[in-house]
Order: C-alpha cells, then structure tokens, then sequence
C-alpha cells in the first residue's frame, strides 16, 4: 500500500531523482506565478547537475495547481486572438510532430503518455499509426475519447499493456511533472520494442531565454515542473536505463511561447511585442550552442546501437 500523506506537508527528497547523490545546493527560489503564488526552491545536484523542484507537494496534493480554466487552453473554445494564434500553432507543431516520427521510425504501435487531450494521437492515427494514449485526468481522458474516438488509459494501467510491445513511445512535455520519474523509466524501457524509437520533448533549462528571464521563465513552472534538465543532466537519466540519444531536435515555436507568459509573469501585464523579440533572440542565440528553449530527445535502447 502507498502512504498517503497529509495534503499540506511539503515532501522532500534527500538525494537525487536521477543519479541518487545526496549532495546538492539551492539553485533559485521562485513563485507559483501561474495559480496559487506560493513560493518554491529548485535545487541543483551537485554530482549529475539535475535541477528539481524541493521540497515538492505530495502526488496525492498535486491536484490544486491544475485548477485553472486556462491551464488546459486548447480544451476550451477560441477567445481573442491570442488563443486563436495558440491553436493555429498547436496544429503547426502536431502536424511537424508526426513527421518527426516517420523520419525516424516506420509505422506501427504508438503510445502516448501524457497524451492530454487527443489531438496529436488523433493526428498519427490518421497517418496509419496504432495509437494508444496515457492521462492522469479522467475529464481530459474524457475529453479524448468524446472528441476525436481515442484509447486513452489511465497511468495505473500501463502495467497491463504488453511487453515490448510498441514501436514509439513518446512523452511531449510530459517528462517533467512526473513523481515517480524512476517508475516510469522502468515501465517505458519494459514497453519500448527491442527496436523501438522514444521521444521525449522537454523545456532547456539551459537556454537563453531561460537565463533572460530567471524566476520570471514560465518554463519553470513551478511547482508542476518538478525536474529542470539540460543536456547533461538528461543524458545522466537516458544512460541510467539504458538508453542513446540518437538525435536532439529544436521545438523553435516554444520560445516564443514561453517569452509571451514569462513577460507576463515579469511585468504583470501582456507584453507581445517584448515576447516576440525575446524568442526570436533565444533562437537566434541557439544557432551556435543549440540550447532552443525546448529540446526532443530521440532515444533508442542500448542494444539497438
């Protein structure tokens, strides 16, 4: 049985998620600036260079911070232009997500896990993929399956589906708000063919904008983002379970995204034209280093290579 505890206590975590090391030293204290105002610390491993939000609220105490009307904007109908510019790039961004995968895998079962509400899952399956999708709360799963038809399960069922038993595996900005990230790990390397392709998209803690914008990078988000990786750090985590990155792709509208809530969260107030320049900037600034402000991962097991 899990211990539940009580939903007000803050857990801490003695050593590192990733590389286990017990060593490690506050990085950068900032607020909830998205809901609740609260304030958090994300520390630095000294030994792999992981940056993680703690202490963090409990899983069972996570529910509150994705109270919002708006934290799942694409799940409500268009209003101004704002939102209407957001799912005309959601669409841009699910369409080239697709193509990503046939560039780097030939059809076949795809699980989706934190697959939100169905509109990338929708997409594949549309191309001739075998799509399966995994989401923590039922009235996106919902959502899912009135909306576009889609087997979407919840994340305790994972334990049923079978072994090795899906060509792709893809995790978009999901990664991060995962508790029981080792848990995971675990099941994606017993899901993943021997042959398989893993993607995982995630925020560069490393990027310029990142560096812009301190407290202030809405890519923090804290404390839903429990786990800030860069490069290195995510290599530490993809080596422990034996996996290789293969490639590592920009998602270049992200920054400008990101830039649009950071400015917000920085001067109160929208400020488009500040956020348009800052991720133009960002990506420009990536064109030598390659930190865009959000990264894939293509991974393959060990054994592939």
């Amino acid at each position: 049985m899990f211990h539940v505890e009580p939903q007000n206590s803050p857990e801490w975590l003695s050593v590192c998620p990733v590389c286990g090391c017990s060593d490690s030293i506050p990085f950068l204290e900032s607020l909830d600036h998205f809901l609740t105002k609260e304030t958090f610390t994300i520390r630095k491993c000294n030994s792999c260079g992981l940056k993680y939000t703690n202490p963090r609220p409990y899983e069972n105490a996570m529910a509150r911070y994705y109270r919002s009307d708006q934290y799942l904007s694409h799940a409500h109908p268009s209003r101004g232009l704002i939102q209407k510019t957001y799912r005309l790039a959601r669409r841009f961004a699910v369409i080239r997500k697709e193509k990503i995968l046939r560039r780097y895998s030939e059809n076949g079962r795809l699980l989706d896990i934190g697959c939100g509400t169905g509109e990338f899952l929708a997409e594949c399956r549309n191309k001739g993929w075998d799509v399966i999708g995994i989401e923590p709360d039922p009235d996106t799963r919902l959502h899912a399956f009135r909306n576009h038809h889609l087997d979407v399960k919840a994340p305790e069922e994972m334990v049923h589906l079978e072994e090795h038993a899906f060509q792709v595996i893809t995790l978009w900005h999901s990664l991060e708000h995962i508790h029981r990230l080792n848990e995971l790990m675990i099941a994606i390397k017993r899901l993943i063919s021997k042959t398989g392709l893993i993607v995982i998209a995630l925020p560069n803690a490393s990027s310029w904008d990142a560096r812009n914008y301190g407290p202030y990078w809405a890519a923090y988000d804290l404390p839903r983002h429990l786990y800030h990786f860069e490069r290195t750090s995510f290599n530490h985590l993809a080596d422990k379970y034996g996996f290789r990155i293969q490639d590592i792709l920009p998602l270049k509208l992200d920054s400008y995204y990101i830039c649009y809530l950071s400015e917000r969260y920085k001067r109160g107030k929208n400020h488009p034209l500040a956020a348009i320049i800052n991720g133009w900037r960002s990506n420009l600034k990536a064109r030598g280093s390659s930190e865009y402000s959000s990264l894939i991962y293509l991974l393959h097991p060990a054994e592939m290579i």
